[in-house]
C-alpha cells in the first residue's frame, strides 16, 4: 500500500515538475445535440401531439372513487387528480392550480405530492389529462426530454 501510495506521489510530483496541471478526471459532458438524439420517435410524437406540455410540481393528490365498482369497506380507485402548480412551458396554456387526471387504466404510478414532473396533456372535457405514464416525466429523468424542448420550442415562465 505505502509503494502504491509513494508511486502515484512520484507521478504527481514529475507531471508538476514538466509544468502539466494533474487534474481530477471529468466524465464528459453531453451536449444538448447528443441528449436530443436520445428522444425516441414516440416521445417526439408525444410532445408534438400534447396541447400543454409544462414543468410542473404536484400540490395536491385526489382519488376519484368508482361508486359503481366499490363494495361495502372496499372501495375502487377509478383515476387521480393531482393539484398543480405549474413552472415553466413549452406549449400550450394552463394556470397554477389547474388539475390534471390520470386513470389507473392508462397509468397506475401515482404522482408524488411535492414532487416535480414535466407532464405532456390535453383538454379533455374541460379537464387536463394525460392518456400514458410516459406523459408524465420525472424532472430527474426528463433531460433529454427538456433538451428537446428548448432547442424546439420557446420556454416561458407560467400564467398565473
Amino acid at each position: 500500500m505505502r509503494q502504491l501510495l509513494f508511486g502515484m506521489m512520484l507521478v504527481g510530483v514529475s507531471a508538476l515538475s514538466q509544468g502539466e496541471a494533474v487534474l481530477p478526471a471529468e466524465a464528459p459532458q453531453q451536449d444538448d445535440a447528443a441528449r436530443v438524439s436520445e428522444l425516441s420517435d414516440r416521445q417526439v410524437a408525444q410532445i408534438e401531439q400534447a396541447e400543454t406540455v409544462a414543468v410542473v410540481s404536484v400540490t395536491n393528490v385526489s382519488s376519484l372513487i368508482n361508486r359503481a365498482l366499490s363494495l361495502p369497506g372496499m372501495l375502487s380507485v377509478e383515476a387521480y387528480t393531482y393539484q398543480l402548480a405549474v413552472g415553466h412551458q413549452w406549449k400550450g396554456q394552463i394556470s397554477t392550480g389547474a388539475e390534471l387526471r390520470i386513470e389507473l387504466k392508462h397509468c397506475s404510478q401515482p404522482l408524488k405530492k411535492g414532487e416535480r414532473y414535466l407532464v405532456m396533456m390535453e383538454k379533455a372535457k374541460q379537464q387536463w389529462i394525460a392518456r400514458d405514464c410516459d406523459q408524465v416525466i420525472a424532472i430527474a429523468d426528463a433531460e433529454a426530454v427538456l433538451a428537446y424542448l428548448n432547442d424546439h420550442y420557446l420556454d416561458r415562465v407560467a400564467q398565473k
